[in-house]
């Protein structure tokens, strides 16, 4: 019986031989074929509620080019504000509050004024704006919002490798690399890893269903081990 595990595949994780080879158990933080990958903690365009009172209210800040950053209130209302709740985890909104009345001032680069929702819209960026840093506001004018009723995103946090996002059947699970499933609770078998395809043969992963050799010209056969 071969140990795959023998050469310590997962750097940060444990080991588990099966039928196709191994897979890792990565802790926390890390995912990945082999655990290297750190779980991306921010994606472009996340939202986050900073400096208030409790978790559900705050400054409104959103991520972009690796960095948070404010948003003005300029052009700022209700179905804006809906939006934004929305794409934190919550299906109520309370209400928005200009001039840094709500978490106060922020820091660092003021990155859009000017959103237009409908207030359908699940992500702030799938609202109009001006453009990143196109705007002469100052942090005086940062917007706050407060909202309420926290969705089973943030309850239960069902997505165990990845982001939970709402939408309108319910929610989905963004699966971090190395991860599928409803809930990303399954590993990607990477049945390529032990070079099953002879002869210089392309060996492609089917679905996590197996593996498929594209064989080189004389060379047949499942593995092109048939000239």
């Amino acid at each position: 019986v071969v140990d795959y595990c023998n050469s310590d595949p997962c750097n940060n994780g444990t080991c588990l031989n099966n039928d196709s080879g191994y897979t890792c158990s990565c802790i926390s933080g890390w995912t990945g074929r082999n655990c290297t990958e750190a779980v991306p903690k921010w994606e472009e365009g996340d939202l986050r509620l900073v400096g208030g009172s409790t978790s559900n209210k705050g400054r409104l800040e959103i991520y972009h080019n690796n960095q948070w950053g404010t948003i003005c209130h300029d052009g700022f209302g209700v179905s804006d504000g809906r939006v934004a709740c929305r794409q934190l985890g919550y299906t109520g909104f309370v209400k928005y509050q200009c001039c840094a009345n709500l978490g106060g001032q922020g820091t660092g680069p003021i990155w859009l004024e000017g959103i237009s929702c409908s207030g359908n819209e699940y992500n702030i960026l799938d609202c109009g704006n001006k453009g990143w840093s196109n705007t002469d506001c100052d942090h005086k004018e940062d917007i706050g919002v407060e909202c309420q009723d926290p969705s089973v995103c943030i309850t239960a946090n069902p997505c165990v490798n990845g982001k939970c996002r709402l939408t309108a059947s319910g929610h989905t699970c963004s699966c971090y690399s190395g991860y599928t499933g409803q809930n990303c609770d399954q590993v990607i078998q990477d049945y390529c890893s032990m070079n099953p395809c002879d002869n210089n043969g392309t060996c492609v992963n089917n679905n996590n269903m197996g593996y498929n050799c594209t064989c080189m010209a004389q060379w047949t056969g499942v593995n092109c081990s048939n000239g």
